[in-house]
């Protein structure tokens, strides 16, 4: 999220005429309430995107809107923390719905004014500051700020952040990974 309200998509299949750009858009202006101008996909560049999972006809789309919809969950989550805190609650108090925060004794707030508010402000809680990202791996894992494990008998890793998974089974042999 971008606290001026709009939102980055990172993701590591590119558009070949599928209309990502749209259908991604629409997706987060449903589950997040992001005007669908606000959404930036940002596709094909390997300095942000180390990995992708190429186009293969409707494959990504359907696998894009799994993480889109996995990242919408954790950033919904995670702005909640936030909002409770700002507007003094329980995040328990807290529900979202079409693009804002609202909480049950009253008050609210947008996911624009969390995420400005988690760039800014420097009396929250070290983990609830700086960006408001939800953030899927290629293999469905969360990742923000990545760990990185890995076996080299089994040829396993996984990528993700501690206690978050977007998946059931967040390792995975680099075989398997390749193919997806």
């Amino acid at each position: 999220m971008r606290p001026d309200g709009g939102i980055d998509v990172i993701i590591g299949t590119v558009s070949n005429g599928q209309g990502h750009e749209t259908t991604f858009a629409q997706l987060l202006n449903e589950w997040l309430g992001v005007p669908i101008d606000k959404v930036r996909l940002l596709t094909g560049d390997t300095d942000i995107v180390k990995v992708g999972g190429g186009t293969h006809s409707g494959r990504g789309m359907r696998l894009g809107s799994i993480v889109l919809w996995k990242s919408s969950r954790a950033i919904i989550e995670r702005g909640k923390r936030v909002a409770a805190l700002l507007m003094q609650t329980q995040p328990e108090a807290v529900e979202f719905h079409e693009g804002r925060f609202s909480a049950t004794q009253g008050g609210s707030m947008t996911l624009g004014e969390v995420a400005a508010a988690m760039a800014e402000r420097t009396d929250l809680p070290s983990e609830l500051r700086g960006a408001l990202t939800g953030a899927c791996d290629e293999t469905g894992t969360m990742r923000a700020s990545p760990t990185v494990a890995t076996s080299a008998r089994s040829r396993l890793i996984r990528i993700s952040e501690p206690g978050r998974s977007c998946s059931t089974s967040a390792w995975t042999t680099l075989a398997e990974r390749s193919t997806r």
